[in-house]
């Protein structure tokens, strides 16, 4: 069980890590305005995130609860920025909502309803960090490199991904429906999990992997 959260906590940094990268790239190839915060904000969340995976990976400890803690902060910080702090927030008051009394007591219940949500979210991964620095054993760099086999194992991932994202590019976007982009986005959930299972047993070619994964995809697709 302690094994499985700890896989199940750094599954949950990897895809946060994936999509802030994912959204980054969106915004460098999609920015014609010279606004580029978004972008700037959503590339600092990938590498904040691979940065906490590498250090999941290499080291834990009482030495080391306070470095990962403010990874995660940062991360967090990322997202409060796309929740509330641009100029389209993704948790932006919902204008055409029913009115439950008075504007102001909708404007507090709808900012009640988005702290709540948000804390939902987030609340779990500062709840496992903390959880995982206290519970799990001590380790210093013993870092594991997985062997043949295994580097074998993690680059047929990557390079099963990219082709991949080459079919889906070539085959064209609109063309893919929304059961073809379900399926892809349950593999690309499978392939981290199988990174998170391997960087949790310290393995250090997994973090590799999932940098060039979590690089490699958005680029192919999002090439203009």
């Amino acid at each position: 069980m302690v094994r499985f959260l700890a896989i199940i906590d750094t599954w949950l940094v990897m895809t946060a890590s994936a999509l802030f990268l994912w959204l980054g790239m969106v915004g460098v190839y999609a920015r014609a305005d010279g606004n580029w915060t978004d972008s700037f904000v959503g590339l600092l969340g990938g590498v904040t995130g691979i940065c906490l995976a590498g250090a999941l990976c290499f080291w834990r400890g009482p030495q080391a609860q306070t470095v990962l803690l403010l990874l995660r902060l940062a991360m967090i910080a990322c997202l409060a920025y796309f929740a509330w702090f641009q100029q389209r927030p993704w948790f932006a008051l919902d204008d055409s909502a029913f009115v439950r009394g008075s504007f102001r007591q909708e404007f507090l219940l709808q900012r009640l309803e988005q702290v709540g949500g948000f804390l939902l979210v987030v609340a779990p991964v500062v709840a496992l960090g903390i959880w995982r620095g206290r519970r799990l054993p001590p380790r210093a760099g013993d870092r594991l490199f997985s062997g043949w086999k295994g580097i074998a194992q993690l680059s047929g991932l990557v390079l099963a991904s990219v082709a991949g994202s080459i079919v889906a590019r070539v085959v064209g976007v609109p063309r893919l429906g929304p059961f073809s982009w379900a399926i892809g986005a349950l593999l690309v959930g499978l392939v981290l999990l199988e990174f998170a299972r391997r960087v949790t047993k310290a393995e250090f070619p997994a973090v590799m992997a999932f940098i060039v994964f979590a690089v490699a995809v958005p680029v192919v697709l999002l090439w203009p």
